[in-house]
């Protein structure tokens, strides 16, 4: 059960405690913690020392490799399925014999963090403390890592959600720009379709009417992807309005009506026209008929 460490401290300073654990036999290292000024919890028997790690988790874990209930690497199985978290110090003790050299291995291979003698002094014990405190506060430094991180990737997580919604109205307009999709010549009829690889892109193919026997076509790429150059895209095509012969630029008056400019007079003039008016890195290509 993982839990938020908090800047606990001991009447002696600024040093912090640590909860301690103790299952089983150990009651010769008890004096020793006892006179450490960390926090002391003993119990005799894995239920007692499971429920009381689910209640609040332990920074250290001392328990007696044969001394209770159930032998220590059973019981560091039982462990195994997270109930103990990550941050937790596991000391392994035998009161009162010595661990053999097997043992200790054994108890390493089982999840052992440090092996404390039965005769071990309070050099010892303290030295392992001081282990155990370097531990915890690496891991309350991770967590606080970890923290930031993850309210930044929430907050970069808003950012991109407000910016997909605005990415999906942009192309909304953007295939508004492409009116009726298609001409019917009574003889044959043709139809324009865009699908940008994004939201937004680049490219862009649209029609206008000149009079009863022209309509004219477009098809745009402008260099790049994305809002940059959609951009240019809706500007060029409000040069080749649809809706508005006066802002069309391949249209020329002709009595009441109009007509077809030639197409290379159109694009020669709109190229003039961006590299005047319009301050961008983007180029583009063009097909108009």
């Amino acid at each position: 059960m993982a839990r938020n460490y908090a800047e606990e401290t001991s009447d002696a300073g600024l040093r912090p405690v640590l909860r301690v654990l103790l299952v089983g036999g150990g009651v010769h290292v008890l004096p020793g913690l006892d006179a450490s000024g960390h926090s002391v919890q003993r119990v005799e028997t894995a239920r007692a020392a499971l429920a009381a790690i689910e209640a609040d988790a332990p920074d250290v874990l001392i328990l007696s490799w044969d001394g209770f209930d159930l032998p220590g690497d059973a019981f560091l199985e039982r462990l195994r399925d997270d109930t103990l978290p990550k941050a937790s110090f596991v000391v392994v003790t035998n009161a009162p014999h010595d661990l053999t050299r097997e043992a200790a291995d054994h108890a390493f291979r089982a999840g052992a963090d440090f092996v404390l003698p039965g005769n071990a002094g309070p050099a010892t014990l303290s030295a392992m403390l001081e282990v155990a405190s370097r531990q915890r506060n690496r891991s309350c430094d991770l967590e606080a890592r970890l923290r930031r991180v993850l309210t930044k990737l929430g907050d970069l997580q808003k950012r991109f959600d407000s910016l997909d919604v605005d990415l999906g109205e942009a192309r909304k307009l953007q295939h508004g720009l492409l009116r009726d999709r298609s001409v019917d010549l009574g003889t044959g009829q043709v139809s324009g379709i865009l699908r940008s690889s994004g939201h937004v892109g680049g490219d862009l193919v649209g029609h206008f009417p000149i009079n009863d026997r022209y309509f004219g076509f477009f098809a745009l790429d402008v260099s790049g992807h994305g809002v940059s150059s959609a951009l240019m895209t809706a500007r060029l095509a409000g040069y080749l309005s649809a809706a508005n012969p006066r802002q069309n630029i391949a249209l020329v008056k002709e009595g009441d009506g109009w007509g077809p400019r030639s197409p290379e007079d159109a694009i020669t003039d709109l190229n003039e026209l961006v590299m005047e008016d319009l301050e961008t890195d983007h180029y583009f290509t063009m097909v108009l008929g």
